[in-house]
């Protein structure tokens, strides 16, 4: 048609445009079809097209399942862990309102690495051991931000493989900030406590127990040390 662009210079343009969507939009998008797609390979070798029909009364329960299609075909699969976070209801009594909540899963978490400057192969070695998590994010009128996060793992060595790479991250994060001190008491678990940049940003709190891990960040110090307190007592029963 006249005035058109041709079809060429339209496909040209929009390809263009790509760099400018956010990556937690564009990846996602790129897995739902090209992992979904091999998801979808693995099942029909595995049991021809009736197996991918039956998908549909089956559906995978989390992005490591489509990711790793064996840890959904094999006999014994690999199911997620339920992983709750405690009521914290104070929170709200502190002016903290609930904003979202959800499930990252392996795909996102993956993502939330390598978008803080992890190369791609570390971000997915530090997470192909997720088993479960659960994040919550609040605000204030003022503006603050605090970012609750639980997560557990396949093993206490695919726990610490998250641990270090959350550690690593942290600078990229946070323009100013500044690690305030690093321990661990028993065999398996550790914690860093961090500066997210001064009082407008906060503290943060990242926690290593056995096979779980645990970020808080943006509280002010007594706050992030009670919702840790909070976290630790919480019990995760992982999904054998």
């Amino acid at each position: 048609m006249e005035g058109q662009a041709p079809p060429g210079r339209s496909i040209e343009k929009s390809l263009k445009g790509l760099d400018k969507i956010p990556p937690y939009i564009l990846d996602p998008l790129f897995a739902a079809y090209m992992k979904g797609a091999y998801f979808t390979l693995k099942t029909r070798h595995a049991a021809g097209w009736d197996g991918v029909s039956n998908i549909y009364a089956d559906l995978p329960e989390s992005s490591e399942q489509c990711l790793h299609p064996e840890k959904y075909l094999e006999k014994k699969r690999d199911r997620p862990t339920p992983v709750a976070l405690p009521d914290m209801a104070y929170l709200n009594d502190n002016g903290w309102k609930l904003l979202d909540s959800a499930i990252h899963g392996e795909l996102y978490l993956r993502l939330l690495l390598t978008v803080q400057g992890l190369k791609s192969k570390e971000s997915k070695a530090a997470t192909e051991g997720w088993d479960g998590d659960l994040y919550r994010a609040y605000g204030t009128k003022e503006g603050g931000t605090l970012v609750v996060l639980a997560t557990t793992w396949d093993s206490e060595e695919d726990a610490k493989e998250f641990f270090d790479a959350y550690h690593a991250i942290l600078p990229n994060k946070y323009h100013d900030f500044m690690e305030a001190e690093s321990d661990g008491a028993k065999e398996g678990e550790a914690s860093v406590r961090f500066d997210c940049g001064g009082d407008p940003l906060g503290a943060g709190v990242l926690v290593l127990r056995k096979r779980d891990c645990f970020v808080v960040e943006g509280a002010p110090k007594d706050l992030c040390d009670r919702i840790v307190k909070d976290l630790l007592a919480t019990e995760i029963k992982n999904v054998e």
